[in-house]
């Protein structure tokens, strides 16, 4: 299936408003937030950039609840230097839908910048990986 370009820019559309809402919720994040906290996070940001809803209900697993598929309860305390890992995306136009997973550390930020370009992220990764 071909998209038209007017369905891409709303697909672009909607992958920018996650991407924002996310990255939003990565630079507010320290310890002592609980998943609930970000999960309502990424919601308030979702929709303040435009979004009509969640597309679905988002995981944001830290510590040994990252090891549940679909983890969706979002109690957890975040603990300086766990890893985070969030699914989230949101709907815009009605029926265009995003997902976006990551995985972040929950670092203070006197430990570590949260303003970071994920695409820099990932090479670096992918260089170490090597």
């Amino acid at each position: 299936m071909i998209k038209s370009p007017a369905e891409q820019d709303l697909m672009r559309k909607a992958g920018q408003v996650s991407a924002e809402a996310i990255n939003r919720a990565i630079q507010i994040t320290q310890p002592g937030f609980t998943e609930h906290q970000l999960f309502a996070t990424v919601d308030y940001e979702s929709r303040m950039r435009g979004a009509e809803t969640l597309a679905y209900v988002p995981v944001v697993a830290t510590g040994t609840n990252a090891n549940i598929i679909h983890y969706i309860d979002n109690r957890q305390v975040l603990s300086e230097g766990e890893l985070v890992l969030m699914d989230a995306g949101a709907t815009t136009d009605t029926h265009i839908l995003t997902q976006v997973s990551i995985t972040f550390n929950n670092l203070t930020t006197s430990s570590c910048s949260k303003d970071v370009n994920i695409m820099d992220t990932v090479v670096i990764l992918h260089e170490l990986g090597r």
